[in-house]
């Protein structure tokens, strides 16, 4: 699986960590958050990972691959719906559409 992570989407936080009822507990942890794109799947679909401090190679692979899969089943459902919309509106595929009602 490509992965594009630009080196400005990297981020050190501080989140609140959350009781069993999800619930600030008023402590805080280190998280590294990034952006991520998957440019086999799609060049303009980018998301949000947070992975826990300390940061191994081995949570930062498994995150990234983890989030690749979830991207992949959202744009192939996408996918499906807009050729039904289209198929349902009987208009041609393309990225903008522009048609009288």
């Amino acid at each position: 699986m490509l992965v594009k992570i630009q080196r400005n989407q990297i981020h050190h936080s501080k989140w609140d960590i959350l009781d069993n009822e999800g619930n600030p507990t008023g402590e805080k942890k280190d998280v590294l958050v990034l952006n991520v794109q998957f440019p086999d799947i799609s060049s303009t679909y980018t998301c949000g990972i947070v992975v826990d401090f300390p940061v191994t190679k081995a949570k930062l692979k498994a995150a990234i691959l983890e989030k690749g899969q979830e991207a992949e089943a959202k744009f192939t459902k996408d996918e499906a719906i807009r050729a039904k919309f289209e198929e349902a509106l009987g208009i041609p595929t393309g990225n903008t559409y522009e048609f009288d009602i």
